[in-house]
């Protein structure tokens, strides 16, 4: 969102004239809205990636091989796997978003 505000122009300065706004209220109000909730979404979908890949079910078998035990354990593992690399990109990503917006403050 504020990289959006800033590259689109509406982002001016506190000591710009007034002349330089050039939107009402009620349309930067719904864009707004409208940019809030696609970056609402947009930030759930990894967010539920991870809770699809941390939930685990019990599973209850009166007999046990060893091949059962190993592939129920392997996927359990590739889960992990997939989970902790969704959550570091994801963090990664917002850690970039932070320092891109914070480079972009001019003082």
């Amino acid at each position: 969102s504020a990289l959006f505000f800033d590259a689109s122009g509406s982002a001016t300065s506190i000591i710009s004239p007034s002349d330089c706004d050039t939107h009402n209220f009620w349309a930067m109000f719904l864009r707004n809205a409208i940019i809030g909730i696609f970056s609402s979404m947009l930030s759930l979908v990894p967010l539920l990636l991870i809770l699809l890949c941390s939930n685990r079910r019990f599973v209850f078998r009166c007999y046990w091989d060893d091949r059962a035990k190993h592939g129920y354990v392997r996927c359990w593992r590739l889960q992990d796997a997939f989970m902790i690399s969704v959550s570091m990109s994801y963090c990664g990503c917002c850690v970039a978003y932070v320092m891109a917006f914070l480079a972009s403050i001019r003082t």
